[in-house]
């Protein structure tokens, strides 16, 4: 795979081009291509953790005062790795049956799992992107590193915005599977829709990729036709009917409103929005995140592309869940170890090609790896 020139801080919004629309039209239908969920959650614990690292690795080259541009990827990150290590765990342990409360997997659809999972990932290779130009204006166009990071201030900023976003949504889908009060549950469950519309309102690209997707690992099959019936015949969120009797207070059931057709009141029948193709349905109808599909191609992620496919998973996948279950000391490092990270300058000493080594030096051909079959 080759990398990409991005442009500097006087450029247009950065969802206004999708380098990527054309390959993702071709390869989206392709099992050995396409992420999953599970895949994915991996991916990004281990390259959250190497940008992190690769993040100070270049501050570490800058004077004090010039540090701050990079507090705010520093900052994002800090947040974020610790949230998607336990979204892995907790995850994990739904698929095993061990999560507690396991009824409020019925609460998180699959939409806003598929979703934030999305973001994370194209929000942390944008990061990648960007601190790979940055080493790349430095080391081979001769730019002072404090120039080019300045000059990717802006982009620099942009991603640890979307990565906290994510973030967000994360802590509050483990808020969800935890709490034990349903009414707080679902106020953080509108916390997560108003992030998911942000999301989609600035990136139209993800918008479209997820209204396009197909259900290529066959998830729906797992789910009874009434189930999915019923998924299409929801009511849409914030449901309200029009009445000429201002003193009813009782909002008409949304089936028996609609099932008749007569809207003597003028009111129009509204169906609820489908963003993918599982819409409707939640994390309690389909369990196996190794089933769900992502829109995004392993090549699309430039930093660390081999860290999201079923080799990489299936190398670490044993190691890194009985290591999340444990309350050890230097689980950072053992976690690093397990991954086949660098603590230290991963970046400046191979910054085009970021494959590393796994379990004692397995080298991770992701070129022609599948992402298909893992279960956490």
């Amino acid at each position: 795979m080759t990398g990409r020139t991005l442009p500097g801080d006087d450029d247009d919004d950065l969802y206004d081009q999708d380098p990527f629309h054309d390959a993702f039209e071709y390869q989206s239908h392709d099992p050995s291509r396409t992420l999953s969920v599970a895949n994915a959650v991996i991916g990004l614990i281990a390259a959250s953790i190497q940008i992190y690292y690769d993040v100070f690795d270049t501050a570490g080259e800058l004077d004090p005062i010039d540090r701050v541009v990079l507090s705010a990827p520093i900052t994002a990150l800090k947040g974020f790795k610790p949230s998607i290590q336990l979204i892995y765990k907790f995850f994990r342990r739904f698929e095993n049956r061990e999560l507690t409360l396991a009824h409020r997997a019925e609460l998180l659809s699959l939409d806003m799992i598929i979703i934030a999972t999305s973001e994370a990932a194209l929000a942390l290779s944008e990061l990648g992107f960007t601190l790979h130009d940055i080493v790349h204006m430095s080391h081979t166009q001769g730019m002072k590193l404090k120039t080019a990071v300045e000059r990717c201030s802006t982009r620099l900023t942009q991603a640890s915005e979307r990565i906290s976003t994510c973030e967000r949504i994360m802590t509050k889908m483990l808020t969800v599977l935890q709490i034990s009060v349903e009414a707080e549950a679902q106020q953080h469950l509108a916390g997560i829709e108003t992030s998911l519309v942000k999301i989609l309102d600035t990136n139209p690209p993800l918008a479209e990729r997820l209204n396009s997707m197909r259900d290529i690992f066959g998830a729906r099959a797992l789910v009874p036709e009434e189930r999915l019936e019923a998924a299409l015949d929801r009511e849409p969120p914030r449901y309200s009917v029009p009445t000429d009797n201002r003193s009813q207070t009782t909002l008409p059931g949304y089936t028996a409103r609609t099932a008749s057709g007569a809207h003597t009141d003028g009111s129009v029948t509204i169906q609820a929005t489908s963003r993918t193709i599982f819409s409707g349905l939640t994390l309690g109808d389909i369990s196996i995140l190794s089933l769900l599909p992502l829109p995004i191609v392993c090549d699309e992620l430039r930093y660390g592309p081999e860290f999201y496919t079923f080799e990489y998973s299936r190398l670490v996948n044993d190691s890194l869940g009985a290591l999340a279950e444990k309350n050890v000391r230097e689980k950072a490092k053992q976690m690093c170890t397990i991954l086949g990270l660098r603590p230290w300058g991963s970046v400046a000493e191979d910054s085009e090609n970021f494959a590393k080594n796994v379990n004692g030096g397995v080298r991770v051909a992701f070129s022609g790896a599948t992402t298909r079959g893992l279960s956490f």
